[in-house]
């Protein structure tokens, strides 16, 4: 058919004079039909093909039968046999009378149905996307200029189909396909939304969202926080933000936003990996899932229930990797179970700085250096709360103090924590313990 164009394969090649329909402006539907001759010959009621090193003219020449042949040599000879012989007299008008091994010629006939469909080349392209074809995809717009985004979009999603073996996600990966996607917007929605089954995975995946906010600066933010500070009206309740977008219509605002997601969310996979490493994660849906949930609890509230179970190798490092959780310690603490030995949780008291008269401060290591989105200005630009668990729910009771504490409230802490340690346990010790 001159007028097509075959856009998924090569060109179809039919045999001369095919049966062809249509249905306008639909479709073609062309039937093929070809014809094949092959010699076989007859021998013990089964037709047996002659290969190539068989000779015609002499019936020893034939190959040796396959073992299904010659079962069924042995089960067809006694039927024969007895149906001639007893029942009546049968004949097999197929097979030649003069000659049981006469080498006869045998038609094959193989009707094809092929139907031809009007399309354009990007809806080729998805059929081909449809069925994971990601090659034959690709050249198909290559071929015809279409935009390779989609192709690589699909690519990368098929990455993550629940229920099936997830890829690992590795430099390599994220360079072959995530890299290769021009929306830059829908790659910060990526890496700031998909959870990888492995720390590794989740680890590239994030610094590559804060290697792609890396074009905007501290300058760039403060900036248009005095674009909004000029609009503000003093008769709303907060300045109309109106900030410029940069290429691909990614805002400041949206650059600060994704960039303080990424570095929050590093900050929880790495204390992630220091609390939960070694454990099985297939009671909470994988890997995936708990880290997912992780990245967004509050801290506050999971520092409470660590004291409840007297988890104190997970407090510890909440305090030193999350300094936000000090303003709660008194109160983290009082959670613990009176019946739990003071001394195996010694080392998290807070103590007394006998040059300043206040609580010594616990020694905090942060997981990184303070990036710029932590300055007041861009949290005020951006609109986050200097702590975002504050907006988390706690239970009744609950209550933070200032950090470092006076000197006057460390000391209420142990008489009121000794007190609730005596009456709860009975164990006098224990309290003992805990003022010494």
């Amino acid at each position: 058919v001159p007028s097509f164009t075959k856009l998924l394969t090569h060109p179809e090649i039919f045999n001369p004079s095919p049966s062809v329909a249509s249905v306008p402006s639909t479709a073609l539907f062309i039937i093929d039909q070809e014809t094949k001759l092959s010699k076989a010959r007859y021998v013990n009621g089964i037709y047996i093909p002659l290969t190539t090193d068989d000779d015609e003219d002499d019936p020893t020449s034939l190959s040796q039968s396959s073992l299904a042949q010659k079962v069924l040599s042995l089960v067809t000879s006694p039927l024969k046999l007895f149906t001639s012989t007893v029942l009546w007299h049968w004949e097999d008008n197929a097979a030649p009378s003069n000659n049981r091994k006469q080498v006869t010629t045998l038609q094959t006939r193989n009707i094809a149905l092929t139907v031809l469909l009007h399309t354009t080349p990007l809806e080729a392209m998805r059929s081909k996307l449809a069925v994971k074809e990601f090659g034959s995809a690709l050249e198909l717009a290559k071929r015809f200029e279409l935009p390779v985004d989609e192709i690589y979009q699909h690519k990368w999603r098929d990455l993550f189909i629940p229920g099936e073996e997830e890829t690992e996600i590795t430099e390599e990966v994220i360079r072959d396909v995530l890299a290769r996607v021009e929306d830059r917007k829908w790659v910060l929605e990526e890496c700031v939304g998909r959870v990888p089954g492995t720390a590794g995975g989740a680890r590239l995946l994030l610094q590559y969202g804060v290697k792609m906010t890396e074009g905007v600066g501290l300058s760039d933010v403060e900036g248009e926080i005095e674009k909004v500070l000029r609009q503000f009206d003093s008769d709303a309740e907060s300045p109309v933000r109106e900030d410029s977008p940069t290429k691909d219509g990614v805002t400041v605002l949206d650059v600060c936003l994704y960039r303080t997601k990424f570095l929050r969310f590093l900050d929880r996979l790495e204390t992630h990996e220091a609390i939960y490493a070694g454990t099985d994660y297939s009671p909470y849906g994988g890997y995936a899932v708990h880290l997912e949930w992780f990245r967004t609890v509050s801290l506050i509230s999971l520092a409470f229930e660590f004291a409840q179970d007297a988890n104190f190798h997970a407090l510890e490092v909440l305090f030193t990797r999350h300094p936000e959780v000090l303003r709660y310690w008194f109160g983290i603490l009082a959670n613990v179970p009176e019946v739990v030995d003071v001394l195996q949780y010694k080392h998290l008291l807070p103590k007394l700085d006998t040059r300043t008269g206040r609580e010594m401060e616990w020694p905090v290591v942060p997981w990184r250096k303070k990036d710029w989105t932590s300055t007041p200005s861009v949290r005020e630009f951006v609109g986050i709360v200097e702590d975002s668990d504050d907006t988390n729910p706690l239970q009744e009771g609950v209550f933070k103090s200032d950090y470092p504490a006076s000197k006057e409230d460390v000391c209420q802490f142990y008489e009121r924590r000794a007190r609730e340690i005596e009456e709860a346990s009975g164990v006098v010790d224990f309290a003992v313990d805990l003022v010494r």
